[in-house]
Formats: C-alpha cells, sequence, structure tokens
C-alpha cells in the first residue's frame, strides 16, 4: 500500500498467459475478449495503485490497479488511448494462475513504477498482504555500494553463475586467439569463421563452473530426456525432451566446494592481501593472458560481438571485452537464508519435513542432502549478498595509505520521503511516499518524478517526434529546504536527515518576436541590435594588480609564511583541523 496513487505501466505481450490476461479483463495479444468479441489489445497499459479499490463484492480484500491508458508504443512516441480496466489483488489471484493442484502457481505481476523510477515485481505473499511491511510480504529495496576486496567476508558461497579460475583463463586464451585472428582476416568475424561460406563459429567455452539450477547434461539420459519418477518406483511418470540447460531451482550442498562436483562453490578471501581463491587457486588471470591482455589498447574493438556459451540455456554472454560478473555471492548468513523449503512430503506422507521432488537427482540426492534454492533470493529472504567483476583491462582505485585499502567514499542511500499536502508540491503526488536515491557527495538526488518539457515551447512534450532533441527530463517538483527524510537500515534503526536543494534546471525559453517587439514597446518593428557598439569609458575596469593604482589593488604579493605551504585547509567543506597551521585560519 506504500505504491497508493504511483503511476504505474504494465507491459502486456505474454502469449503463453493470454487466456488468463483476457479473463482478468483485458484484451487478448489477438485482438478477441475472453467471450470471442473484437477488442483493440495494447501492448502497454498505465494507470496508478489504489489501495482502496474495491470491485469484487469483498471489501476485506481492498486495493487493485487502476488502468486508463491504452499505449501504442510501436512507431516511434507514445499514442494513448483512454480506456477502462481495473482489478484488485484478488483478481488477480484468482486468475492468473497456472498448473495442476498441488502444483499451481502464481504469475509476478510486473510493472514500472514512474514514481519512483523503479520496476515491481510483486509476487502472491505481497498481493495477499497489501498491508504488510514484513520481509516475506513488503517491497523489498536494493541498494547497492562497492566495497573493498579486503573487507570481504572470509568465506563466500556461490549457488549460480559461479567464476571458475581454470575456465576463466581458458576463455580469454580462446577469446584473444580469436580475436587476433579475426582482426587480421577480412573473412572471419565473430558469427562465422568463413563469411564467404557462412560457417558458423562456435560459441567460446564458458569462464563459469558447471553449477547452477538448471538442468546439467549428467542428469538426462541418451536421448537428453529428464526423467520424472516422484514416487521412486523406477517407473517414469513423464518425461522432458532436450531439458539440459533449462531452469530447474536447486543446488546440492555438501560438496568439495570447488566447483568440479556440480556443488556450492566456495571462495576463500585473503582479507590481507584481498586475493580470491577457490580449490586452493587464485581467481585471477594468469601471466600468460596478463601479458596477453597489457598488450591490447583497445579492448572494446577487439572483443566487441564475442559469443561465450552458458550452460543455461538462452544465456549467451556477447562483448566480453569488459570482463565477466558472477551472480550472487553469500555468506554464511545468507547461505542459510537461501536454503530450500523443506515443508513438503515426497518420499515420506507422513511428514511434511522434506524438500520438493527435483527431477534428475537420486532419492538420496532429494532427502538427504542440504540445498540451495534462488527462488529465496528472489523472494527477499536473503539479506544480503555480494557480486565480483573480473575486468579484462586496468583498473585503477585510490589507496587509503592509513589503511592500504581501496578507499571507498560515500556509501549509497535509500531514503524515505513522503509528499507533503501543501502547496509546494503538486496535489497529484500529495500523500505519495517515494523512495530517494541518494549516492554520494556531488550527485543528484534521484527518485522524484519527472516530467519531459520541450524547451521550444516551454510546455510538457507532446510526443512530437522531431522535437526529441530539445526534450529535457526535470524533477516536477523541488523538495523544500529543511524537510526531513529518514533512513532504515537492516536492523530496523532509523536516522533522519535534512535536505537543502542546491541547484536546478534552467534554460532559456524561446519567444514569438511579436512578443520579444511587445515586450520592447514603443511601436518597435525590429528587434534592435548593434553590432558596432564599444565600452565608451574605460575607466570603470579596474586593475586589481600590485601594478593598478593603489586604490584598487589588493596589495603585493605574498612573499613571506603561506599559511599550510599554500595547500588548502578546507576542501570538500571539511575544515583541516589537523594541520597547526590550518587550525590558526578559523581565528584568522
Amino acid at each position: 500500500n506504500d505504491v497508493h496513487n504511483h503511476t504505474v505501466r504494465m507491459w502486456l505481450n505474454d502469449e503463453h498467459w493470454n487466456t488468463e490476461f483476457k479473463n482478468l479483463g483485458f484484451c487478448g495479444i489477438d485482438n478477441q475478449d475472453k467471450n470471442g468479441s473484437a477488442c483493440t489489445s495494447y501492448r502497454e497499459y498505465e494507470g496508478y495503485y489504489d489501495k482502496n479499490l474495491e470491485t469484487d463484492g469483498n471489501a476485506a480484500t481492498k486495493g487493485g490497479f487502476v488502468f486508463n491508458d491504452g499505449l501504442d508504443c510501436s512507431n516511434g512516441p507514445c499514442v494513448h488511448t483512454t480506456i477502462d480496466k481495473k482489478f484488485e489483488n484478488s483478481e488477480w489471484l484468482t486468475h492468473m494462475e497456472k498448473g495442476t493442484a498441488p502444483y499451481t502457481y502464481i504469475r509476478h505481476l510486473h510493472a514500472w513504477d514512474h514514481d519512483t523510477r523503479s520496476n515491481l515485481s510483486i509476487n502472491k505473499q505481497t498481493l495477499q498482504n497489501p498491508t504488510s511491511n514484513s520481509s516475506v510480504n513488503g517491497i523489498k529495496v536494493e541498494t547497492n555500494e562497492v566495497i573493498a576486496l579486503n573487507d570481504l567476508p572470509a568465506t563466500l558461497y556461490c549457488i549460480e553463475r559461479c567464476l571458475s579460475p581454470a575456465n576463466l583463463n581458458t576463455t580469454y586464451d580462446n577469446l584473444i586467439s580469436q580475436a587476433v585472428a579475426i582482426a587480421g582476416d577480412a573473412n572471419q568475424n565473430w558469427e562465422y569463421t568463413d563469411i564467404g561460406n557462412s560457417t558458423s563459429r562456435a560459441s567460446i567455452a564458458s569462464p563459469y563452473f558447471d553449477v547452477g539450477p538448471y538442468i546439467k547434461t549428467t542428469e538426462v539420459n541418451g536421448s537428453g530426456q529428464l526423467i520424472y519418477d516422484r514416487d521412486n518406483n523406477g517407473i517414469a511418470d513423464w518425461s522432458r525432451n532436450n531439458a539440459a540447460g533449462n531452469w530447474e531451482d536447486g543446488v546440492l550442498g555438501g560438496g568439495t566446494g570447488n566447483g568440479d562436483d556440480g556443488k556450492v562453490v566456495q571462495y576463500s578471501i585473503d582479507q590481507a592481501s584481498g586475493v580470491i581463491s577457490t580449490g586452493g587457486v587464485a581467481l585471477s588471470f594468469n601471466s600468460a593472458n596478463v601479458n596477453k591482455l597489457l598488450q591490447v589498447k583497445d579492448m572494446y574493438s577487439l572483443l566487441n560481438g564475442s559469443r561465450v556459451g552458458i550452460a543455461q540455456q538462452n544465456q549467451i554472454e556477447r562483448n566480453a571485452y569488459w570482463g565477466f560478473g558472477s551472480g550472487r555471492l553469500l555468506d554464511a548468513t545468507g547461505l542459510a537464508q537461501a536454503e530450500c523449503d523443506d515443508n513438503f512430503s515426497v518420499y515420506d506422507n507422513s511428514n511434511a519435513d522434506e524438500y520438493d521432488y527435483r527431477p534428475g537427482w537420486s532419492q538420496s540426492d532429494n532427502q538427504a542432502k542440504t540445498r540451495y534454492c534462488m527462488n529465496k533470493i528472489h523472494r527477499g529472504a536473503v539479506t544480503t549478498w555480494y557480486n565480483l567483476r573480473i575486468v579484462s583491462q586496468p583498473n585503477y582505485d585510490l589507496i587509503d595509505p592509513a589503511t592500504g585499502k581501496a578507499k571507498i567514499f560515500d556509501k549509497p542511500k535509500m531514503l524515505d520521503f513522503t509528499v507533503p499536502a501543501t502547496a509546494d508540491y503538486p496535489s497529484s503526488a500529495h500523500g505519495k511516499k517515494l523512495k530517494l536515491r541518494y549516492f554520494g557527495k556531488g550527485s543528484r538526488l534521484d527518485g522524484i518524478p519527472m516530467e519531459y518539457l520541450d524547451i521550444t515551447t516551454g510546455l510538457t512534450w507532446d510526443g512530437t517526434a522531431a522535437n526529441l532533441p530539445y526534450i529535457r527530463g526535470v524533477d516536477e517538483f523541488e523538495i523544500a529546504a529543511g524537510t526531513e527524510v529518514t533512513e532504515t537500515d537492516s536492523l530496523g534503526n532509523v536516522t533522519t536527515y535534512k535536505l537543502k536543494p542546491l541547484m536546478g534546471h534552467a534554460y532559456l525559453k524561446p519567444i514569438l518576436k511579436s512578443a520579444a517587439l511587445a515586450l520592447i514597446g514603443s511601436g518597435a518593428t525590429e528587434i534592435p541590435y548593434d553590432s558596432t557598439i564599444a565600452i565608451s569609458d574605460r575607466s570603470i575596469l579596474r586593475d586589481i594588480s600590485p601594478n593598478g593604482t593603489a586604490a584598487n589593488s589588493i596589495g603585493a604579493a605574498p612573499t613571506a609564511t603561506v599559511i599550510n605551504s599554500g595547500n588548502p585547509c578546507v576542501i570538500d567543506g571539511t575544515h583541516n583541523s589537523v594541520d597547526s597551521a590550518c587550525a590558526k585560519t578559523l581565528t584568522q
């Protein structure tokens, strides 16, 4: 309910859920409604969330979405059409369901929140409990910060996209070798080894361990089929073709930790040196690849368009010029939070204390070994995770000489702000709860709703494509000086800040010649302009140097001792009180 009255946009072009969207009251992508009558289908809908919406006759389930704009954005600027579509959260839960009991699931409601400029991915629990702000039901607010390698936990665990030291170096060895061949042969590119004969180039092997929430090649039979045997009687209940690489949640723990057994990967961090390793091998480029990489002046041009295969289907890394990133890495607390739900009765119907059935695994794997699930991360059960990026070009840090670690400046903050119902703010924004993002000194405060103005007219952009170069995005309002906002940390501690606006967005608005002449008045028919004008009296210019007159001079250049050897005593608004010379400047 904290997004009450927020403007939202929902994209609707999902053939898999076409019938369900029709039952919810929308026009299907086939331009027919649920009764088969002709209607107009839109790919996007815009409206707002109304926490008081009541359409299903049950006052106990208030709250839902109202869409009053259908958008066609296929040919340049979006064309808006007034519509009237609304549904309660309860109606979404009723109609947007697939599967056969007890194995049913509710589609997440995906929308773009214009007011917070962020994506909403709203799950079943949140729709069922729109007034709850618990970690299970409430909106998950993600903040990101950069930390020094030395400050990472001593041990991190990986269950998806886990970088392998050996595979990383093999991948880059192949990338650079093929890039050199492509650069020296006009008949090659990243798509073809022989352009003239359309000979396709195979994607380069993955830099990751074969670990993650997907079906492995070792889990299918010789025909590539994944066998489902839920009752473990040795007889297939059904099978799934071409299953390898398809998503299937669940990664086993209890392995060696080095990724070679397809189980959770464990990384160790030497907090003194910042070296990350797994299985005793450092996660870094070997000396051969370092030498190759140092010789490349333009990595973007060399590797742009490269293709690196990923074990999971429909995932191909392109443009490997920048490097590779890991999936989410968890500390010991996060790993425990990611343990899969174990309230099922799969092999023992008398006790609901098992993980759900996972095809491709033995009964021992399904029952006895600890299992971790990505859906626990997606649902917000895991509160903190880390990511690593291995970059292929030099990356420079400022080192704090006192600690020997990379210097990290202001950490990002997520601030809560409720728009006051005063004349300082547009009435349409009154009462809205916004999440403001602060990324450190010198950055703008992000999160205020924006509007797009056409500087040729000074008005809100009307969508005219020709005027696109003259469009400026500006905040819809300015937060008044002294306004208080709050920050809540992971422990529930609240810190209050006061805001002060520092700068705005200014531009000159052009006016018609007739309007300018009216402002000049006196019957002017042309705008006066004198290209011969000159300064008639140079006495208004003052020379304040030591060579000027005594009345205007600011004095001779200092030759005596300069305070703090000429170094600044105030940097970024902070006074240096450590240096004794600077300490005196407060009283001078």
